[in-house]
């Protein structure tokens, strides 16, 4: 496992994924830390890379997908469980809405060489999906390209 850190973020490649492999289904989990407040970011070819300890929060997930010949950067955002009250998952939703800039920002520096390798990602799309047990709550978005994340937002923090 190769790790980068950062005063607050860290990068878990999990093999046998490296800097440049694979491209399709190249997989992210990005988690905070519920202690610190830090956030690891986990990438792989796997579902999920982080055990329970220490307790973290699952913020997104996402995977690189083709659609008609097209690479295209698919995120996932879970808002609620089931037993949550649709007053405070509206408010996690609002939540995760200011704070995507940063979560995307660290998800694509986080695996910025990847773009070294593969440059045609630097243009993909990447599409947010909100999963919500409330229906007004389940959105989808397309949200800018990678390119966008890695000029104009240059800090994770």
């Amino acid at each position: 496992m190769m790790k980068m850190d950062s005063e607050d973020f860290t990068v878990a490649i999990i093999p046998p994924a490296s800097a440049f492999y694979p491209l399709e289904g190249r997989r992210y989990t990005l988690c905070e830390l519920i202690s610190t407040g830090e956030l690891t970011l986990a990438i792989g070819n796997q579902k999920s890379y982080f055990s329970t300890s220490p307790p973290s929060q699952l913020l997104l997930t996402a995977e690189w997908i083709t659609n008609l010949g097209e690479y295209r950067l698919d995120c996932h955002v879970f808002i609620d469980e089931e037993e949550e009250n649709k007053h405070l998952a509206k408010v996690r939703f609002m939540i995760f809405q200011r704070e995507l800039t940063r979560l995307l920002t660290a998800l694509i520096n986080g695996d910025k060489e990847i773009y070294t390798y593969n440059p045609l990602l630097l243009d993909a799309s990447i599409h947010i999906q909100y999963h919500s047990s409330h229906e007004n709550l389940k959105q989808s978005a397309v949200v800018g390209t990678p390119r966008y994340y890695l000029k104009t937002n240059s800090t994770i923090s």
